[in-house]
C-alpha cells in the first residue's frame, strides 16, 4: 500500500476542512476552505494557493474574488508591477512642496529620465542601469542639473521599497556627482554701476540701486511691499519671494531683517514719491505699470541696460554679489554680511566672496556706506 500524500507547504487539514496559509501585504494570512481532506480536495487548495501566489506577484490579486465571507476581503489590492513613473508621482503625491519646486522635479524628469525607462515596472530596473543613467548624464549636464534629477528617483525607490512594492532598493549606493566648489560670483565695480546708473529711467534706477545696495535675492525684490520697511529702524523685512509668478516663504525660513544704510533709505524714498500710492508693492514693471512677477522678465530689461551703457553684460543676480563683493571689501565683518544676504553660515560666504573677504584683512578700516557713496545717486 502507497503511502499517503502529505499536503504541500502552506496547505495543512484542519479536521473536516483545509486551511490555507500565504503572505499578502506584509501579513500572513490563513483563510479555510470547508472541504474534507481527501486527495482530490488537498490538491485543489494547493493549486488555489499557487494560483493566489501567482497574482500576488504580478499585481492582480483581489482578496475578495477568493475568499468573498473573508474578513479580509477588503484589503486593497497594491500595484506590484508599479511603473517608474507611477512611482515617481507616487513620491511627489507625498512631499509638502513649493509649486516651483514640484514643477522643477516634474520637468527634471521629464527631461532627464528616459520615456522608456519611466515606462518600465520599478522591480526590473537593475542598479546597473541607474548607474549608466547617472554616468551618462554627468558626462552631458552640469552635477547639480544631474543631482536634481536623482532626486525623485530615489524618493521613488526608497517609498515602492518601504511600501514592499519592490524587493530592494537600487539607489542605495546610487551617490550624487560631485559639485565643484567654484564661486558664481562676478559683482559690478562701483564705477559699472554709475554707468548703469545714469543710463536707467528713474524707477528702474531706484530698483537696480536699492538692490546692489540691500544685497536680497530677485525673487524677494519684487516681492517687497510697503508694509515691509520700518522706516525707523532703517531696515526691511523680507517675509517672502515670488519665484514663477507666485509669491512663496524666502529661501531661508529664519526670520529677516536687512539692515538699510543712508544711501539704500535715500532710493526708498524716490521710489515712495512714485509707487507709495499705487498699490502694496515698492518696485512695479516700467513696462507694464505692474509689480514683477517673473526673474526673467527683468533679466531682459537688465541685458539692455547693460548694452546701453557697455558695461560687460552679468545677470542682474550679480547686484546682489555686488552688495556683498563691496561690503566685505570695505571691512564689514562677515557674520554681519552673511545675515545681510540671508546664509545661515559662512561657509556659502566663504565659497562665493573669498576673494573679497581676503582683500578686507588687508586693508581694513573703511565702510560700506563710503564705498556705497561712489555709485549713489544724490538727491
Amino acid at each position: 500500500m502507497g503511502r499517503e500524500r502529505q499536503p504541500a507547504t502552506g496547505i495543512e487539514e484542519r479536521g473536516d476542512s483545509i486551511r490555507i496559509t500565504f503572505h499578502y501585504q506584509g501579513k500572513r494570512c490563513r483563510e479555510t476552505l470547508r472541504l474534507a481532506p481527501n486527495a482530490k480536495n488537498l490538491r485543489y487548495a494547493e493549486l488555489k494557493r499557487n494560483q493566489i501566489l501567482y497574482e500576488i506577484e504580478i499585481g492582480s490579486f483581489n482578496y475578495g474574488d477568493h475568499f468573498p465571507k473573508s474578513k479580509n476581503k477588503t484589503m486593497v489590492r497594491r500595484k506590484t508591477n508599479l511603473t517608474l513613473q507611477e512611482g515617481i508621482n507616487n513620491w511627489l503625491g507625498t512631499r509638502i512642496l513649493a509649486k516651483s519646486t514640484r514643477a522643477g522635479y516634474e520637468k527634471s524628469v521629464r527631461n532627464y529620465i528616459p520615456a522608456e525607462l519611466r515606462g518600465r515596472a520599478m522591480r526590473s530596473i537593475l542598479p546597473s542601469e541607474l548607474a549608466t543613467l547617472r554616468a551618462t548624464l554627468a558626462q552631458e549636464q552640469a552635477p547639480k542639473t544631474v543631482n536634481n534629477a536623482l532626486i525623485p528617483l530615489r524618493g521613488a525607490f526608497e517609498l515602492a521599497h518601504g511600501d514592499g512594492l519592490v524587493k530592494a532598493d537600487p539607489t542605495v549606493r546610487l551617490a550624487n556627482v560631485k559639485v565643484p566648489r567654484i564661486s558664481k560670483a562676478d559683482p559690478f565695480t562701483p564705477e559699472e554701476l554709475v554707468k548703469l546708473l545714469a543710463k536707467a529711467e528713474p524707477a528702474a534706477r531706484n530698483f537696480y540701486e536699492f538692490w546692489a545696495l540691500s544685497g536680497v535675492r530677485g525673487g524677494e525684490i519684487i516681492a517687497l511691499e510697503w508694509r515691509d520697511v520700518d522706516w525707523l529702524g532703517s531696515r526691511i523685512h523680507v517675509q517672502r519671494s515670488v519665484v514663477l509668478k507666485e509669491a512663496k516663504d524666502p529661501k531661508t525660513q529664519l526670520e529677516r531683517f536687512v539692515q538699510l544704510d543712508p544711501a539704500a533709505i535715500a532710493a526708498l524714498k524716490r521710489q515712495q514719491a512714485l509707487t507709495g500710492l499705487a498699490g502694496a508693492h515698492i518696485f512695479i514693471n516700467p513696462g507694464t505699470g505692474k509689480p514683477w512677477d517673473h526673474n526673467r522678465t527683468i533679466g531682459t530689461r537688465w541685458e539692455r541696460l547693460c548694452k546701453k551703457a557697455q558695461i560687460r553684460h552679468r545677470p542682474p543676480g550679480q547686484l546682489r554679489h555686488t552688495y556683498a563683493s563691496i561690503a566685505l571689501s570695505a571691512g564689514e565683518r562677515p557674520f554681519f554680511v552673511a545675515t545681510q544676504l540671508g546664509h545661515t553660515s559662512l561657509q556659502m560666504l566663504e565659497l562665493h566672496y573669498a576673494k573679497w573677504m581676503r582683500e578686507a584683512a588687508m586693508q581694513a578700516g573703511s565702510s560700506f556706506a563710503a564705498v556705497a557713496q561712489k555709485f549713489a545717486s544724490k538727491d
